[in-house]
């Protein structure tokens, strides 16, 4: 319902009978916006002041359900956007865009009720500035969006200030076609971040039976209504009844959950295109247009896991990405323990960052430091953003690890069951290991053996192979020999199906350590997802 503000053509006719609902559209999509991008500015002031008075809201409100298995890309993306907005003009232009998002959000609720007091008029006893909203731009001018669009369409620090720019009466905003990573245009990357925003919002865990099974899914009217709800001061009930069209049936909303999670996987592959130009890696940019970034079906985008792996080690290595790493690990005597551990690029690390796209990589590249619980509570550090992985660590697969989890977690006791905190010999074991980890090495061989690409290719392309010849086309012999060596070395190493050797990553997303802790705290979680009831 939000898409004839953020995903639609601005010459797209509107029919006065379908007004009020795409208005009351306008308004959930203005007030999208205007959520996620105040919680994105949360961000980059937390990182200007780190202090625990600035983290209200977590950042994983933007870890979209997307389906394209990139969440690792999307972490990194997150927390380079979060960089870039914290040079002074960007920010500023920042605020006002919050700015003039609750502005339209209150001129577009006045619409409505425009519109709907108009219900069984005739033109003459109807405001006369209604018949002649007849496109969406038309409609988008009125409630003040177009002006949005002009002052965030572009911008660059280059400016003396992008606040003076004049705005033009042609600006529209991009539409599908356009989607691209683009720090310098708040628009695309606040469209970006609300659809984030509204497909993290939607997701709900199913539970499948006979073998178990644990499926992420985004359902987007619980969301909807949600949105409706904390419009209740500008839209009460009452106004909201007499807008037609208010409900959307389910395959309506299939179709837009789809469009919004296309739109999203189209900027996620964006930016590995143009990551592997700005890392000089020419030949990887080719490689991706033959084939390492493929399409489905219904035209979702996605680059091959491994590739774009390399890609995102490199950016770690480069822009000295800061990370937590938390596992949590059932010991023999079926406790459930949480290992957190901050993982910092090292001088080694910065020198490889020109020539570690052929190699399989080094342990003094990262240094990795554990860190109770206390501590991340405690430290300035942990105020700061961070690329959060979740690692699962004992007996058994994925889904029998999430199995437990859930068990525990939906468990009904008086007393919430807590993650063991005592000592534990097992678990001083593995710590010790983990701290002697090849952690670039370990990431390799994680996306080496993962599927490829979360759909079957066409002809049924084997897409292990799709994958080692490009990538020996583009990047060399060398670079489809360290795919092959990662992947059928993968369980050997401790990164394989199997959790009970090292452990097996489950997630990325971007969050700030002190948050990651507090959630952990209380229950055992398959982090990040809402149990369907």
């Amino acid at each position: 319902m939000v898409l004839a503000l953020l995903l639609s053509d601005a010459s797209k006719p509107v029919c006065y009978r379908d007004l009020d609902r795409v208005v009351f559209q306008c308004l959930l999509g203005a007030h999208s916006m205007w959520k996620a991008l105040s919680i994105f500015h949360q961000s980059v002031r937390a990182g200007c002041a780190p202090s625990k008075d600035h983290i209200q809201s977590p950042l994983s409100a933007f870890d979209a359900h997307i389906g394209d298995c990139a969440c690792q890309v999307r972490s990194q993306m997150i927390w380079e956007l979060i960089e870039a907005y914290r040079e002074p003009t960007r920010e500023e232009i920042l605020q006002r865009a919050i700015e003039t998002l609750a502005k339209v959000r209150a001129q577009a609720a006045f619409l409505l009720h425009e519109v709907v007091q108009g219900h069984g008029k005739g033109r003459k006893l109807r405001p006369a500035h209604l018949d002649a909203l007849t496109t969406n731009q038309q409609v988008w001018r009125q409630i003040g969006f177009v002006e949005l669009f002009n002052f965030t369409g572009k911008v660059s620090p280059t400016l003396q200030s992008g606040l003076d720019q004049t705005a033009t009466e042609d600006a529209t905003p991009p539409s599908h076609d356009k989607a691209e990573w683009n720090v310098d245009n708040l628009f695309s990357m606040g469209r970006f971040l609300t659809l984030c925003f509204l497909l993290s919002e939607s997701k709900v865990v199913e539970l499948k039976d006979s073998p178990f099974e644990v499926k992420v899914r985004a359902y987007l009217a619980p969301m909807y209504s949600k949105i409706s709800g904390e419009l209740e001061s500008l839209v009460p009930p009452s106004l909201r009844k007499g807008a037609r069209g208010f409900c959307e049936g389910e395959g309506k909303l299939k179709v837009q959950r789809d469009s919004m999670q296309r739109h999203v996987s189209l900027i996620t592959s964006d930016w590995v295109r143009k990551t592997s130009l700005r890392l000089g890696l020419h030949q990887l940019h080719e490689s991706l247009s033959k084939g390492l970034i493929a399409s489905n079906c219904k035209r979702f985008a996605c680059a091959a896991t491994f590739p774009s792996t390399l890609l995102l080690r490199l950016a770690w290595l480069r822009l000295d990405t800061p990370i937590l790493l938390v596992v949590q690990r059932f010991c023999s005597h079926g406790e459930l323990h949480i290992v957190y551990c901050r993982v910092t690029r090292t001088p080694a690390g910065e020198a490889a960052a020109t020539r570690s796209i052929q190699e399989l990589g080094e342990s003094n590249w990262f240094h990795l430091d554990l860190v109770s619980a206390e501590e991340l509570i405690t430290s300035p550090w942990a105020r700061l953003p961070h690329v959060v992985l979740i690692g699962m660590s004992g007996e058994g697969t994925f889904d029998d690890f999430r199995s437990r989890l859930l068990h525990i977690s939906l468990d009904d006791h008086d007393q919430p069951i807590q993650p063991h905190a005592n000592d534990c010999q097992e678990i001083r074991e593995y710590g010790a290991k983990l701290r002697e980890l090849n952690f670039p090495r370990f990431i390799l061989h994680d996306a080496a053996h993962h599927p490829q690409f979360p759909f079957a290719l066409p002809g049924d392309e084997d897409e292990y192979e799709r994958v080692s010849y490009l990538l020996g086309e583009g990047l060399g012999e060398d670079v489809s020999r360290l795919f092959q060596v990662t992947k059928d070395g993968a369980e050997e190493f401790g990164a394989g199906k199997s959790l009970d050797k090292l452990f097996g990553l489950e997630h990325f997303f971007v969050e700030y350590p002190l948050t990651v802790v507090k959630e952990f705290k209380d229950k055992p979680v398959v982090y990040g997802c809402k149990v369907e009831a």
